[in-house]
């Protein structure tokens, strides 16, 4: 959630993805060990309906920054060896509770003409921009920008911190500030930002940094940074609304299509609702159904940009655990198959509170660090579902086997990736309609005991179909390189 920031054949293959940590034997071992398995259906992947577009995986940093003594370490495990796609990034303020600010005071009485002298990049944005360099020398190419409150002096309450409302005569000095921070971002880091939100969560007023905006006010800012982006020819898309609870979502992007929100343009929420843990996945389907609903009505693609097993209400039980990381595997399938977004993001990649972490470190400035479960469950979405690759159709897993596959007409490849939320071992046939021939698949795992490990040897395809076995309560991912190019376009999100 927001952060509690004050207290808180394919042999080409497994050279690209060697990176997954462990030894192909004991991986090997983990899927033979163990009674026979259960009988299991037949997996179909029909290549000739695809659903949504894959902009990618990742997550926020912010607040919480690892030792210079260990940044490349940190920086190649989030951006090589994970494979996070999109970074999330804190911007507008300084770190903490404290009411530092990018402006910390109005350049002058003209909105029009920025007297960049006044602007304090050197304190509010260098961690996050050495980041976001860090992550684009590793491939990352889409860089989100959001802030958690404006400049206390445009907003009604002055401070950055418990809310406040932006004052409306103030819109036009924000857009100019968002114009600001991109160009300045660009210069300073060399990092162009592709997209922005103009304010986390506008729906939450807390005691850490934080900006109320109505639906209604919300659009009209909105409406205003685009205006401002325009007219510099700054090509940055905007996201939103970002709203903290999922029942907000509907209000507030009916208020941004009014106007003149874009098609095109991602529609972005939270998962948090306080009533609800986050281990009941049956309770969180019906938030991805609405949401599904109206990315289809609004032709807007749909990320999801923040959520996390967050210690507040109904949640925040086992922190750090296997438990926590495979109910995060879930939801993210959730979201891809029932949600059917094209993006998803946890909150922390690096962050001090074990459950909101996939990196956790207890504090900023350390060398110690732990890589927690959720990160390998993760990784098997993150590091072999590209940007770029459609959702391909599934059909006929057994019960208890969440299955989706992804089609990257540009690298060729197709992956698969299956949960088994079983108690007991399947074994599961896999057939391949409307798609290209696959030489084979190499398999990488992930158990209470395996981090996305590599099987020993590649899995083969005989005749367009294939046999594996799923442990127990286990997320499994095929990749495969396809042998001439896929024949289908997506046919929608």
């Amino acid at each position: 959630m927001t952060p509690r920031v004050a207290a808180l054949a394919v042999v080409f293959m497994a050279a690209a993805l060697a990176g997954c940590a462990g030894a192909a034997a004991n991986a090997a071992a983990g899927s033979a060990a163990g009674p026979a398995p259960e009988a299991g259906g037949v997996l179909v992947v029909d290549g000739a309906k695809r659903h949504q577009r894959i902009d990618g995986f990742g997550g926020t940093v912010g607040w919480i920054y690892p030792a210079d003594a260990k940044f490349d370490e940190v920086m190649d495990l989030l951006f090589t060896d994970l494979g996070a796609s999109i970074l999330r990034v804190r911007a507008l303020g300084r770190d903490g509770l404290d009411e530092g600010s990018l402006e910390p005071v109005n350049d002058n009485a003209d909105p029009a003409r920025l007297d960049a002298s006044k602007l304090d990049f050197a304190r509010c944005e260098a961690s996050t921009g050495r980041i976001a360099k860090a992550a684009r020398a590793r491939g990352v190419r889409t860089f989100l920008a959001v802030t958690w409150s404006p400049p206390g002096w445009m907003k009604t309450n002055g401070k950055r911190c418990g809310g406040g409302h932006v004052l409306p005569e103030h819109y036009p000095e924000l857009a100019e500030l968002w114009a600001a921070y991109l160009a300045g971002m660009k210069k300073r880091h060399g990092v162009a930002f592709t997209h922005l939100t103009i304010q986390n969560e506008p729906d939450l007023a807390y005691y850490y940094p934080t900006c109320i905006y109505t639906p209604e006010e919300l659009a009209a800012a909105r409406k205003a940074v685009a205006k401002r982006l325009a007219s510099e020819k700054i090509a940055t898309r905007l996201v939103g609304p970002d709203v903290c609870r999922p029942y907000n979502l509907e209000r507030y992007t009916e208020a941004e299509a009014a106007a003149g929100a874009r098609k095109g343009e991602p529609l972005a929420f939270h998962l948090y609702d306080l009533a609800m843990s986050y281990y009941d996945l049956d309770a969180h389907r019906k938030y991805w159904r609405a949401a599904a609903a109206l990315s289809k009505k609004l032709g807007r693609p749909l990320w999801m940009t923040e959520y996390a097993n967050y210690n507040i209400g109904a949640s925040g039980a086992n922190p750090g655990s296997w438990r926590e990381a495979f109910t995060w595997a879930q939801h993210i399938h959730q979201g891809l198959a029932e949600g059917r977004a094209s993006a998803v993001l946890f909150w922390g990649l690096y962050f001090d509170k074990p459950g909101e972490a996939l990196v956790y470190a207890r504090e900023s400035g350390v060398e110690k660090f732990t890589v927690t479960p959720k990160f390998y469950t993760s990784k098997n979405y993150f590091r072999f579902v590209r940007p770029g690759a459609v959702r391909a159709d599934t059909h006929g897993a057994p019960e208890g086997v969440l299955a989706t596959a992804f089609v990257h007409e540009a690298e060729r490849t197709v992956a698969i990736v299956l949960i088994n939320t079983r108690a007991d071992r399947v074994e599961l046939s896999l057939r391949f309609e409307n798609l290209p021939p696959v030489g084979g698949f190499n398999v990488y795992r992930t158990t209470k005991d395996l981090k996305c490990e590599p099987l020993a040897a590649p899995m083969p395809v005989r005749r367009g179909e294939a046999r594996l076995a799923l442990p127990a309560r286990s997320v499994t991912t095929l990749v495969g390189r396809l042998l001439a190019m896929p024949v289908a376009p997506a046919t929608g999100r």
